[in-house]
């Protein structure tokens, strides 16, 4: 076992070690989506960024609005192609009554503002846009960004979690090395 205390091994096998503990590192700070509910937001109207997955329905500005165990968005959209929004499938949509649309708000700047009801946040979920051109329904998928509230949005921040998780490991791997030298100096 001498061969494993030679000062190139050593290296490589700290090096090794290092890498694979920033890998962990990195991997645990990424963000799984977790929905978050109405009940775990501190009751206000906040700024948010909402995720598309069509750059034909391109959300330039919405405002969150919690209250209760309820909440609203106002979105508005960068265009004035959609006449009204559906929360669901286009299929769902050709056969929805009217009540259950939403119709666009037109600003002050010519921008069209829809109201929704937001479930939860970080949660995907289906919207049809009524195309007042094509006439015709087009399915998008939306994800409201909890990560892009402000400060004090939310009742529990998981960024302390995150900090001590990675500070732990920092000290693990520090151990390890420290360990690893002094059997390399007996």
């Amino acid at each position: 076992m001498a061969w494993l205390y030679s000062g190139d091994i050593m290296k490589k096998i700290i090096s090794v070690i290092m890498l694979v503990i920033m890998a962990v590192c990195f991997c645990s700070c990424e963000k799984e989506l977790t929905p978050i509910y109405a009940d775990e937001i501190n009751d206000g109207t906040y700024n948010i960024e909402v995720k598309s997955s069509s750059s034909m329905f391109k959300i330039i500005d919405c405002q969150l609005t919690v209250a209760g165990e309820k909440m609203t968005a106002v979105m508005t959209l960068s265009g004035t192609g959609y006449e009204k929004l559906f929360l669901g499938t286009r299929e769902e949509a050709d056969i929805a009554p009217d009540s259950k649309f939403s119709y666009f708000i037109e600003t002050t700047e010519g921008r069209y503002c829809y109201e929704i009801p937001v479930e939860a946040l970080d949660k995907e979920f289906s919207c049809a846009g009524f195309s007042i051109r094509k006439q015709k329904w087009y399915d998008r998928t939306l994800v409201f960004m909890s990560d892009t509230l402000p400060d004090g949005a939310l009742k529990f921040d998981p960024v302390p979690v995150i900090i001590i998780v990675t500070a732990a490991l920092l000290v693990i791997s520090a151990a390890v090395i420290i360990i690893v030298k002094r059997k390399r100096g007996k």
